[in-house]
């Protein structure tokens, strides 16, 4: 596989995944041995929900707390956070999504190989079901000075993701 960036190596998973669920988790995260059980539960009672994520406990490079992360938990607290530009309202690392409707909506944007995949992803895929956030702590998720997501910049790429899928215009940014 060729260096083609996140987006590129999460369509390979995608793509390779025999399921019919699909749960993120990045190497320097920590998913609780409760968080597929629960999830998936959930998807097999809202046939309706494509994606359900949950609170994630941030924690510094040794593994120690800082802080709960993730706030919105109904798909219109979701779906309205991620129009208004704001990311993480899904995050990646806590997210299980259903496979076959992630193909549909053509998998993550491989042009957007540095940050914003994971925002353009939540924002289409919320155009074709449901979102959800359980209200439990299900992933440990490291922050460090590499996080792509903690940039400066970050959320003005975000809101012009945004601004081009509310357009319907998908061309890089």
């Amino acid at each position: 596989l060729e260096r083609g960036g996140v987006a590129a190596a999460r369509n390979v998973g995608l793509r390779q995944a025999r399921g019919d669920l699909v749960a993120n988790l990045d190497a320097d995260d920590v998913m609780l041995p409760e968080r597929l059980v629960r999830q998936v539960a959930y998807l097999d009672a809202h046939p309706e929900c494509v994606a359900v994520g949950s609170r994630v406990l941030a924690i510094d490079a040794e593994g120690q707390p800082l802080r709960v992360l993730v706030r919105h938990f109904t798909h219109e607290e979701i779906d309205g956070a991620h129009l208004d530009g704001f990311g993480g309202a899904l995050g990646n690392p806590a997210a299980t999504f259903r496979a076959e409707a992630a193909r549909g909506i053509g998998g993550y944007r491989a042009d957007l190989n540095r940050t914003g995949e994971d925002h353009d992803f939540w924002l289409r895929l919320a155009e074709v079901g449901r979102l959800a956030n359980l209200p439990d702590v299900l992933v440990r998720y490291r922050m460090h000075d590499t996080n792509a997501s903690l940039d400066v910049e970050d959320r003005e790429r975000r809101q012009r993701v945004t601004r081009r899928i509310v357009l319907g215009q998908h061309h890089p940014d």
